[in-house]
Formats: structure tokens, sequence, C-alpha cells
């Protein structure tokens, strides 16, 4: 019998993250999704549940522990769409708690906890990259993590361990509701992703971007041509 890969998903219950461990489960992976909520779509499927607040860092090494997997995606984050002075303290503090603090945190536990070759996927966002008062604590919860990810890129691969950042794009999820917007005209569908992703991941590409953006990501990085490399594949 062939090992199957374990795929632990952190905020895997609806979005992207249940996109991708659909997919999973069509490739053969060991699925095991992280949510508060288990919805209907995780009901009667080969995906295993744990419920988990991102939030809850007291939990995350065991959580690590007991799944041991040998992929993990994180694809939780918070926005808050409007000018700087719309949002409260607590709604501001709670933004960079998910979409920062706790993310941060994870990564950090998963380079100490998991198994030697492992990767790590994290969903970035093209925010990170272009500056927009709309989405201010958002995009700078956001740069602020790929910083971190470039500071540890090396001491993770020291232990095997790879990080591909992923630029999904904009996609057709309840997230611009949440944050206070409406889904933009275009968004693609999550599943049309989900494939592209996982396959990226796979590789252990630093970095993965949707072929929607690719314009975008080239007008962002003739401004920074020392990480033009990284999108080279993309930008031919």
């Amino acid at each position: 019998m062939v090992d199957r890969s374990n795929l632990l998903i952190v905020g895997g219950s609806r979005g992207i993250g249940l996109a991708i461990a659909t997919k999973a489960i069509e490739n053969r992976y060991l699925v095991t999704v992280v949510a508060r909520t288990k919805t209907d779509n995780l009901k009667n499927s080969e995906i295993n549940f744990i419920k988990q607040d991102f939030n809850d860092i007291s939990l995350t090494r065991s959580t690590l522990a007991t799944v041991k997997p040998d992929v993990l995606i994180l694809c939780v984050a918070q926005g808050l769409y409007g000018d700087v002075l719309s949002f409260s303290n607590e709604q501001i503090v709670q933004c960079i708690q998910t979409s920062y603090t706790s993310t941060v945190l994870w990564i950090r536990e998963a380079i100490d906890v998991l198994p030697k070759n492992s990767k790590i996927c994290w969903i970035s966002s093209l925010t990170a990259k272009i500056p927009n008062y709309h989405w201010s604590y958002y995009a700078s919860a956001k740069a602020g993590v790929e910083h971190f990810i470039e500071c540890v890129r090396e001491q993770a691969a020291t232990r095997g361990i790879s990080i591909t950042v992923c630029y999904p794009g904009c996609v057709a999820t309840d997230f611009h509701r949440y944050a206070g917007t409406q889904t933009p005209e275009g968004a693609i569908n999550a599943a049309e992703i989900a494939g592209n992703l996982l396959q990226a991941v796979e590789s252990r590409l630093e970095f993965w971007a949707s072929d929607m953006d690719r314009e975008v990501i080239d007008k962002i990085y003739e401004l920074d041509k020392t990480c033009r490399h990284r999108f080279q594949d993309l930008l031919k």
C-alpha cells in the first residue's frame, strides 16, 4: 500500500480552504480540517474535522503534534474594508490578531513540530504588495507575515521544511462580505485555482500566483527587481 500524504488545512470549512481540501481528497491525500464550525460541506465526507479557534494558540502545538501533517495550509485571515478611521480599536486588534499574530505563531510552531521534509503553505493577498487605504489593517498584517516568512525561510529549510506563499487573486468567497464590502466582478471560483495551488505547494515553490494576477504582479515587480526572479515562470 502506498503511503498517503497527510494534509492539515487550518480554516478549511469554507472558501479557498474547503476547495483545497476537496481537491486534496481527489488526489488521495489524508485531509484534516481545523475550523470553528463544521459546515454542511464537511458532513458525510472523507475530510476529518477538528473544532478549534485559530486564535486559541494554546491548542496549536498539540493539534500539530496529533495530526503530524506532511503539508500544512493556513487559510485564515480577517479583512476590514474602509478608511483608517472606520473601525474601533477592538476590531483592529482582532484583525491583526487573526491575520498576523496567530498566523505567525502557527508558522513558528509548525517549523518546530512538523516532521522533516514537510511543507507549509500560507495564503497571502496582493494587498500585501499594493497599498490601499480601504484595506489598511488587513494589508499591513499580510505584509508583516510575508516579512516574517522571509526571515525564517532559511531556518525552516535546515529542517527540510519549505514555505510557499500563495496569491490566489480575487476569489468568490464570503471574505469580502465579512470584511464589509462586495465581491468584485470577475472574481474566480475557488475550485478553479485549488489544483494549481496544491501543485505549487507539492513542488515546494517559494511563491505562486493565479493566472488572473500575472499583469498585476508584473507591474509590482517592475518596482522591485530583487524579487522578480521568484516569479520568473509566471512572467515569461
